[in-house]
């Protein structure tokens, strides 16, 4: 058996920088994923650039069943600690169309520095795991997992052996993040340790996703995969400006991505077209406004988050702590907050992660 202050499931993004910051203040940090990799949707961010960020947050930008849940992690967060990390590691990055922040360097990079914290902080990052069982007696949490003759901090760290294969800690942090990106590893884990500790989760849809034509528009459009073209799209009141493009079998593009988010299965979604490509005109009737239901969506294979998650109502807006169980947290996607396309979801990671992190350092010390 293996103590520590801290557990941290899931080493995505919400994870490795909630464990770089709770180790800065002291707090003895395991990490555990239950992948082979860490921070793999980093790496896919921003098309291998990591949109990590942007100028723009607000929380306008985030769904939420309470929209206003995340205005005080906002607050809180200081970009300037991230901006640190990224000089310290000779990272540069550039700002975008409408606030979106990258990385000149590729977003292994970036991972790579986030990595380097948690080593320089003391973190145990921890590969592989499939968590059997966890369970809280007293003020401790027990996080049970398969038996391993040893394991390594990060490749080249030092060997340590944890033969029964329980860690214990009086903070948990959950940050699984939510269904979308499947073929990365994506699970329910997160879902199911909320409702374990009595926490609701909301309903859940796939968001910044493709939509997927009906049988009238697919044979419409049938030959145009790959026609792209601008417009402003439309699901109710809210509405984006961007790309489109025709892929097999559906609409996809920023702004398809982003009205995808709020479409709701039944709604009518329309567009006023521009620099529209004489094929495309031709279809439309040399008419710039088009509308259409969708059949559906391409699903959480093809989504870049989930809508919906682990309920607010019981969790702080201040330090992502549970009113039910002391010492419980719950960070990024996997919690009902989902960020528009353009760095805002990482942003929330960073963000939740911090709130966090100063949690559970108040919940050692008190």
């Amino acid at each position: 058996m293996m103590k520590f202050d801290v557990i941290i499931i899931g080493a995505g993004a919400a994870g490795l920088y909630c464990a770089q910051e709770a180790g800065k203040r002291g707090l003895k940090v395991a990490l555990l994923e239950h992948t082979d990799k860490i921070g793999q949707k980093i790496l896919v961010s921003g098309g291998g650039r990591c949109n990590f960020s942007n100028t723009h947050v607000s929380p306008e930008n985030y769904i939420s069943h309470n929209v206003d849940y995340v205005k005080s992690a906002l607050a809180s967060f200081n970009a300037g600690d991230l901006y640190s990390i990224l000089k310290k590691n000779n990272i540069s990055f550039y700002e975008k169309e409408k606030g979106q922040l990258f990385c000149r360097q590729p977003a292994k990079a970036f991972l790579g520095a986030l990595r380097k914290e948690c080593e320089k902080n003391g973190a145990i990052i921890k590969k592989g795991v499939r968590i059997l069982d966890i369970k809280k007696e007293g003020y401790l949490f027990m996080v049970s997992f398969p038996q391993k003759r040893e394991y390594r901090v990060y490749e080249r760290g030092p060997r340590l052996r944890g033969e029964d294969g329980i860690f214990t800690s009086a903070s948990l942090v959950i940050a699984t993040g939510g269904l979308s990106y499947k073929k990365l590893g994506a699970t329910d884990l997160g879902h199911k340790i909320a409702r374990q500790f009595g926490h609701k989760v909301t309903d859940v849809r796939p968001g910044l996703v493709p939509l997927v034509f009906g049988d009238k528009e697919g044979e419409r459009f049938k030959d145009l995969a790959g026609v792209s073209f601008d417009a402003k799209v439309s699901c109710g009141s809210k509405s984006f400006d961007g790309g489109v493009i025709f892929t097999h079998n559906g609409f996809s593009g920023p702004a398809i991505l982003q009205i995808s988010s709020y479409w709701k299965p039944g709604q009518k979604i329309s567009m006023c077209c521009s620099n529209i490509p004489a094929r495309l005109n031709k279809r439309l009737k040399r008419s710039s406004y088009f509308e259409f239901i969708p059949a559906g969506t391409a699903g959480f294979e093809k989504a870049e988050v989930t809508v919906g998650g682990v309920s607010t109502e019981d969790i702080s807006s201040k330090t992502m702590g549970s009113k039910k169980v002391k010492g419980l947290f719950f960070i990024g996607e996997v919690l009902d907050v989902t960020g528009e396309l353009g760095g805002y979801n990482l942003h929330w990671a960073w963000a939740s992660a911090h709130a966090a992190s100063m949690g559970s350092y108040l919940n050692h010390a008190g």
